[in-house]
């Protein structure tokens, strides 16, 4: 896929995957969930984008796509952070975490047109 050094960055992408998912789905720290599966559906779109739509970059706009959903809805009212102090949800929430997605995201693909 052209990253350097490719074994670190699959393995980041893997970690961010899994944790990504896992937050939100526990209802816990959701806009950092939802950044990070954002910015990794953000490098798979770059990616594949050569390749069309369908069998491209199909999966990473889904991804991006429910992540982005998530980070502006928030995690419900059964989840973990349900009516705690910390909790952090809203427009504002959304916004920071899409921007910090996409700052993510950006890095990653300078990364890999320059190594």
């Amino acid at each position: 896929m052209g990253f350097n050094p490719g074994a670190l960055i699959g393995t980041l992408a893997g970690l961010s995957e899994l944790a990504g998912g896992l937050l939100p789905a526990c209802g816990a720290f959701t806009p950092l969930g939802a950044a990070m599966v954002l910015g990794t559906g953000i490098a798979i779109i770059n990616t594949g984008f050569g390749k069309g739509l369908l069998g491209g970059y199909e999966m990473g706009l889904l991804f991006a796509a429910v992540a982005a959903a998530v980070a502006f809805t928030g995690p419900g009212r059964l989840s973990v952070d349900a009516g705690r102090p910390w909790a952090r949800t809203g427009p504002a929430w959304g916004v920071i975490s899409v921007a910090l997605a996409v700052v993510a995201a950006v890095i990653t693909v300078v990364f890999k047109a320059v190594l």
